[in-house]
């Protein structure tokens, strides 16, 4: 094997990885226009305006009695004129009010009030949601599914939304099976994103005869550089050779630390470690990001949560680390005992805990910031 680069030095933090991997990400400009049913996880490309008012006319807030109050009833008081409505019913002409069903009865002498109502009591008004011309959902945000109903509620049933990435997932060397599995990994992630990797014959590259990467269609390569290759560091020869411009960098990151960013054209490449453990972990930290940066939209998801260690973790400061975990009555149990390759840790975990780069043992209680695992994770 040839001897492969050095690393930059020093270590830069995530924070600065995430921001330059998605900054070499051009915005995609293509967009295309789709029913509600197929925009759900699709970033809409131009703001929606309310085409009318919303809610159209006055309705009850609630199951019960539309009246006519006027200055108001008292309770005990006898109304000859009701009409049982349920919560969304057009107010009937007249009415200004609504009592709660409950607190109301039907009898022979009319609808007894169990308490004081006065106008405007349990209704909403037309146009008191959403005025008409009023921006209902931004250009850039992410569509879900309480985005898709307000849409529907309003009338609305195409969307304009940018196209999909275009992924090309690739791997380099298959020391025993590893390929395999880190492919079926990352293919995996991307369909639970919404993105669906080009079709390719063989996904697996041989590094002395590499396909023309620089020819693809994607907008973003991402590659698995096993061990038996160099890692992602033993690509850089043949990304320059296809005239990728190649940016090594060392992360302060466990797992993680080796990748490489390459740029040709529009075409943006990230090497990942090719073994599926640290491949998932950096998919979620990097290739998550890239891909919302192509798209113009937010990463969605929640944000990490501040909770207490379940147990000691012994390990050594120096990289941020993320060690797979799960939730335990509210504390992070940080399972298996470190290392980077070791799948069975994270089939039990439902998440990711990380631990700053300063932080040597983690002892129960200590603040950890722990991270649901991504969709199809």
């Amino acid at each position: 094997m040839p001897a492969l680069p050095r690393f930059p030095t020093p270590l830069i933090d995530l924070d600065h990885a995430v921001a330059r991997v998605a900054a070499a990400c051009p915005r995609i400009s293509d967009t295309l226009r789709l029913p509600l049913a197929e925009a759900l996880g699709r970033v809409l490309a131009a703001t929606i305006a309310a085409p009318h008012a919303l809610p159209t006319v006055t309705q009850s807030a609630m199951d019960g009695f539309a009246l006519t109050v006027g200055a108001g009833l008292a309770a005990g008081s006898v109304v000859q004129n009701h009409w049982p409505v349920v919560t969304g019913a057009p107010l009937p002409a007249g009415a200004d009010a609504v009592i709660l069903g409950d607190f109301a009865q039907v009898t022979a002498d009319g609808l007894v009030l169990h308490r004081a109502v006065a106008a405007g009591d349990n209704i909403r008004r037309a146009g008191e949601d959403i005025t008409a011309g009023e921006p209902l959902v931004a250009a850039d945000t992410r569509l879900q599914a309480r985005h898709l109903g307000l849409l529907a509620m309003a009338g609305v049933s195409m969307v304009e939304v940018r196209r999909a990435p275009r992924l090309d997932l690739r791997a380099l060397g298959d020391r025993e099976g590893e390929a395999s599995a880190t492919l079926a990994v990352l293919e995996g992630l991307a369909r639970s994103a919404g993105v669906t990797p080009l079709p390719a014959g063989s996904r697996t590259i041989d590094p002395s005869a590499p396909k023309a990467l620089a020819e693809t269609t994607a907008d973003l390569i991402v590659l698995a550089a096993g061990v038996d290759v160099g890692g992602p560091l033993g690509c850089v020869a043949m990304l320059e050779a296809q005239g990728f411009t190649v940016e090594p960098m060392a992360i302060a990151l466990k797992p993680g630390k080796p990748l490489v960013l390459a740029t040709h054209g529009r075409a943006v490449a990230l090497v990942l470690p090719g073994h599926p453990v640290p491949a998932l972990i950096t998919w979620m930290l990097l290739v998550r990001p890239m891909l919302a940066a192509l798209e113009g939209g937010g990463i969605g998801g929640m944000p990490p949560l501040a909770l207490p260690a379940a147990t000691l973790y012994r390990r050594r400061p120096g990289r941020t680390e993320f060690a797979p975990a799960r939730l335990v009555d509210g504390r992070v149990e940080i399972l298996g005992r470190g290392g980077s390759v070791r799948f069975r840790p994270l089939l039990a975990a439902d998440g990711l805990a990380e631990i700053d780069a300063g932080t040597g043992d983690v002892a129960p209680g200590h603040l950890v910031r722990f991270h649901a695992l991504a969709p199809g994770a």
